[in-house]
């Protein structure tokens, strides 16, 4: 389930209108035809930085028509082939559960990179589906694209879209011809089996929404996109004899009904966004610290109008609520002690702080696949205390006003957890202030004495940070601060002093 997938990019629609592509056919609400000879009722828009001149139509090669679709694939220096046949007037598709043609290539290891339907290649579309990594031989084969909601599909203009590119630097041809809306049946579409993919969450209340869809992407913008998969056993005439394989469609959350349970501890959106709200003990049905709660997903309703049915995915995602136990403003940290002229503070309301570019950085808590770390700010007496849940580790970088710590001669850190078992810190130096991975220095310290629900002071000696090559601190750039990966810890008065 963890298949790497990003929808094509939209952009506008750049109208390919050739005396050759000009459409036939009045308009039919339920026009089951794309081409045949022709296109119907529907004209080709080239995607963005495509190819606009990729797409013509043969009488030479065909399958049993007049002639067929002709896809020149370019070579790299003039882009790839791809686009959406967008309909002059919406359909409706929900009577039919699949859009089958019949394709070859004049290459043997050609393929198209997507292939799917709901794409009207506007930026908007709902509910587009596709199929990825699809061979096409030399000789002529049936290809199916199963429709995972054929009701999402009643108002529909994106009919098909595809995408191609150059096989290793070489341009080739596809053909298709008979492109069509079907009604396929059991014995050649068999029973979709949707997958959000079983996974366990650790999920803290305040802590922002999490995805349970099986596959994460990010759009041109830099927003996390999410999709799921759809498994459709198709069975097909190969080599003589019937084969069965699965056919995954990739579709957006839009397509499934999420549901979570127990409602009180955790709630899901439509988009298979789960937030935690609370925890309560199995047992006693009182609120507790931590709990347990399942999200499911249905594809309800699948299949052409007249065999509708709700489908539920197999996949069970478990999330482990934990409600953080926050410290009051009662028990804050007592404040630093220590004269100004003996100090170099990042975080204090008694200092003067230099300057952080930021307390989490980006790569914080990567590559480990859990939640978070989250960050937050905490006010306590009027006092400003960073709070980190689901933390495993998080970077406080300030490279942009790095320290000389030369003359110091050890870190402190107030931290207050009600759950963390381990706290460390590691201190990373850029030898002549510039990064370079090959010569950046760092070494961590495990915090000692640490106790749950109580502020505890740590001071370490900047003499034990010996590991990983620090042996110099003129050009401390970054703290990082680590702990379990499910921990909330707060952290306040960060500061070097000697």
């Amino acid at each position: 389930m963890g298949r790497a997938f990003r929808l094509e990019k939209l952009g506008a629609a750049a109208l390919l209108a050739t005396a050759a592509l000009a459409c036939t056919y009045g308009p039919r609400t339920d026009e089951p035809l794309v081409f045949g000879g022709t296109l119907v009722d529907n004209n080709f828009n080239p995607f963005q930085n495509a190819n606009p001149n990729t797409l013509s139509v043969d009488p030479s090669v065909r399958r049993g028509g007049t002639s067929s679709l002709k896809i020149s694939v370019p070579i790299p220096a003039f882009g790839y082939a791809g686009g959406a046949f967008v309909a002059n007037s919406a359909r409706d598709l929900s009577a039919y559960n699949a859009l089958t043609f019949w394709a070859k290539s004049d290459y043997p290891t050609a393929s198209f990179a997507q292939l799917g339907v709901g794409n009207d290649n506007s930026g908007n579309s709902k509910y587009p589906a596709a199929i990825s990594n699809v061979a096409v031989g030399t000789d002529w084969q049936k290809i199916v694209i199963p429709i995972p909601l054929p009701a999402k599909l009643s108002f529909e203009r994106g009919l098909f879209f595809f995408s191609a590119a150059a096989q290793a630097g070489a341009g080739y041809n596809i053909w298709l011809d008979e492109l069509q809306f079907e009604i396929l049946d059991a014995t050649v579409l068999g029973a979709p089996v949707p997958h959000i993919g079983t996974k366990t969450l650790n999920l803290s209340v305040g802590a922002p929404a999490v995805s349970v869809n099986s596959i994460t992407a990010t759009d041109d913008k830099g927003n996390a996109t999410y999709f799921d998969v759809i498994d459709f056993p198709v069975t097909l005439l190969s080599g003589g004899a019937l084969a069965t394989n699965t056919v995954q469609v990739t579709v957006p959350p839009g397509y499934l009904t999420f549901a979570a349970a127990p409602a009180n501890q955790v709630v899901v959106d439509p988009l298979g966004l789960v937030t935690a709200v609370g925890a309560v003990d199995a047992m006693t049905g009182q609120p507790a610290d931590h709990g347990t709660a399942t999200v499911t997903a249905t594809l309800s309703g699948a299949g052409p109008k007249g065999a509708l049915a709700d489908v539920p995915s197999p996949d069970l995602v478990t999330v482990n609520v934990n409600v953080p136990a926050v410290p009051t403003g009662a028990a804050t940290p007592p404040p630093p002690p220590r004269p100004a002229d003996t100090v170099l503070s990042l975080l204090s309301s008694v200092y003067v702080n230099s300057p952080v570019d930021t307390w989490g950085t980006s790569w914080s808590n990567d590559p480990c696949g859990c939640v978070g770390p989250h960050l937050s700010e905490l006010f306590l007496g009027g006092d400003a205390v960073k709070e980190y849940s689901s933390l495993l580790y998080v970077g406080v970088d300030f490279s942009g006003h790095q320290l000389d710590l030369t003359a110091m001669t050890h870190v402190h850190l107030d931290v207050w957890t009600p759950d963390a078992s381990k706290f460390g810190v590691k201190l990373v130096d850029w030898p002549g202030g510039a990064y370079n991975p090959q010569t950046v220095k760092q070494a961590e310290v495990a915090a000692p004495g640490l106790v749950k629900k109580k502020w505890v002071a740590i001071d370490l000696a900047l003499s034990s940070f010996t590991g990983g090559g620090l042996s110099s601190r003129d050009h401390t750039a970054q703290l990082i601060l680590t702990s379990s990966g499910t921990a909330t810890v707060y952290v306040d008065n960060v500061y070097f002093y000697k």
